[in-house]
């Protein structure tokens, strides 16, 4: 779960124990600087407070076990959900200093998992098993203290953290950022830092985020980091400092006149051929005479036949007015799912995915009018971009769908979608047996003439994403991880921006460059439609730590530019 915690908290959970009693001895091997007291890294818990007669008979009959390690996890799970039938308010508050908000989501239905049951299980043992009770609990905040209450509870819940004086409350990167907010990132990081994923495992990582203690291995836990693609989600520079975004609001929606489409949250949804229901995956394209030319899926009048929809005016600076209205339908080939349409000089070309019992294919197309399509070229198949996807320690997918991009006559860039293990499937589901849940990435291809392509590299962490390049040199990825990223090679990414800027931004659609230097950026949004931003990189000399790759990095505290946040 996400959890934005203020500076008081942090600087309690700087004071409490272990996630463990198993873990003391191991956490405190790798302590925080020898200037820092042993006994203000790891105290021993305090010992629970007396209880009123009521509770003292509920704990003798539902007694927690000592031991954990070879117990069933049914049976923690079970444990757990009877003691949050009616738990005091001590363990609500003692829950929700490692999982805020879990009390609330079980009263709703959720089922918590084998972590989140064994911190109730210690917070019924001991109240202040995750540190010093803060007084906040999952309930409302409290009303406001007035003159004459109790001035300790008050100070038990310092007002939110500005953004000034934030940054030198955090000794490092790891604690200003915090962990995974999920169980399955927490395991698959520490998977990949450990080896396993039992819960000492994952104590001794969540140690290193709340500032017990440094990595016993600091080049493993950062290369760590890479693999499963936290660093790649932690965009600690401030994209006002790259560039501007504006937004320009739905071009195309479910109620513009002509459209055939319906929203996912429709009930026909349901009952139509899936992929082709709903507007998606558009692609723009700048005609000769400034007019852009539009194609998305969804928008199907018969089996195989669509709409290009063009603007009524001519685009070129991102103050013109732009509005959408149909030109032509015209024939698909197939049901396929177009990603990119090029044009250059009256030679058009689109790239797009079509599936061929169960197994995807990906296909390139070419056109003299941009309507009529032929020429087609089997260039990729899954199967064969699967051998990237198990080599780098993903699941197989038959899918081979891309965003393509352009740079020159002789430089393409293809990125293909990677998607979690579990995505379309049940939370936690391990696809292939391995034990851990695996990450998003994104598979990258290059090409010199756009017809054979070459494996160039994976970016853990985004499930989709698209890669340009600034007029200065620079390679930009922006990704579905909310975040946009320099390179000198595109393979080598510095850490991110916190924006989406210049190559897609939205859902990932496809982008136009005005003759002003602003890029209209084209979305999707299944349940509103398309979605237009734009955005511009309009620093010209890029800062050295921007470019510095973060596979082999990691900034200083006095080098993060966002605001503080607390994730975990």
């Amino acid at each position: 779960m996400k959890k934005s915690i203020n500076i008081g908290l942090i600087l309690f959970l700087l004071f409490q124990a272990c996630s463990s009693p198993e873990n003391t001895s191991e956490i405190v091997e790798n302590p925080l600087p020898t200037d820092t007291p042993d006994s203000e890294i790891m105290p021993s818990p305090p010992p629970p407070e007396e209880k009123n007669s009521t509770e003292n008979d509920k704990k003798e009959e539902n007694p927690p076990p000592e031991e954990k390690k070879e117990v069933n996890n049914q049976e923690v799970i079970k444990e757990a959900l009877q003691i949050l039938e009616n738990p005091s308010e001590e363990v609500v508050k003692c829950i929700d200093n490692d999982v805020y908000g879990l009390y609330e989501q079980v009263k709703n239905g959720f089922t918590p998992d084998d972590y989140e049951a064994q911190v109730v299980l210690n917070c019924f043992s001991n109240p202040e098993y995750y540190g010093p009770i803060d007084g906040t609990s999952s309930s409302p905040p409290p009303n406001p203290v007035e003159d004459g209450e109790n001035k300790e509870e008050e100070n038990n819940n310092p007002p939110p953290a500005s953004d000034e004086g934030v940054y030198e409350d955090y000794d490092n990167f790891y604690t200003y950022f915090g962990g995974p907010s999920n169980p399955e990132q927490r395991e698959y990081l520490t998977y990949q830092y450990l080896g396993a994923t039992d819960q000492n495992s994952i104590a001794e990582t969540e140690a290193i985020f709340f500032g017990q203690a440094y990595p016993s291995d600091l080049t493993n836990f950062n290369n760590a980091l890479y693999l499963s693609g936290w660093l790649q989600k932690t965009c600690p520079y401030d994209a006002a400092n790259l560039g501007e975004i504006k937004d320009l609001g739905l071009v195309i929606d479910y109620n513009t006149p002509g459209i055939t489409a319906i929203p996912m949250n429709d009930p026909g949804f349901f009952s139509r051929d899936k992929g082709l229901e709903t507007l998606a995956d558009p692609s723009a394209v700048m005609l000769e005479d400034g007019t852009i030319a539009l194609y998305f899926t969804g928008d199907h009048r018969a089996s195989n036949q669509s709409s290009r929809w063009v603007t009524t005016s001519a685009i070129t600076t991102v103050s013109d007015s732009i509005s959408f209205q149909i030109e032509s339908d015209y024939d698909l080939l197939t049901r396929l799912n177009w990603k990119n349409v090029f044009n250059e000089n009256g030679n058009w070309t689109t790239y797009g995915a079509l599936g061929v019992q169960d197994v995807s294919t990906w296909y390139k197309w070419s056109s003299t009018d941009g309507l009529t399509w032929t020429g087609e070229t089997s260039l990729l198949t899954a199967d064969q971009i699967s051998e990237k996807r198990t080599s780098n320690g993903y699941t197989s997918e038959g899918t081979a769908s891309a965003y393509v991009t352009k740079i020159s006559n002789s430089e393409y860039y293809a990125v293909f979608t990677g998607y979690r293990e579990d995505f379309e499937q049940p939370s936690g589901t391990d696809m292939n047996g391995d034990g851990v849940v695996s990450g998003e990435y994104v598979i990258i291809y290059t090409s010199s003439d756009g017809a054979t392509w070459s494996y160039h590299d994976i970016f853990h962490g985004g499930s989709e994403g698209t890669i340009t390049k600034t007029a200065s040199g620079y390679y930009v990825f922006t990704s579905t991880t909310g975040c946009t990223y320099l390179s000198s090679d595109a393979k080598n990414w510095g850490y991110g921006f916190n924006a989406m800027l210049y190559g897609s931004i939205g859902d990932l659609g496809s982008s136009t460059l005005l003759d002003d230097g602003w890029r209209l950026v084209f979305g999707t949004s299944s349940n509103e439609g398309i979605p237009l931003k734009a955005s511009k990189i309009t620093v010209s000399l890029i800062d050295e730590k921007y470019l510095q790759p973060m596979k082999s990095y990691i900034p200083s505290i006095d080098e993060i530019e966002v605001p503080y946040e607390f994730n975990y």
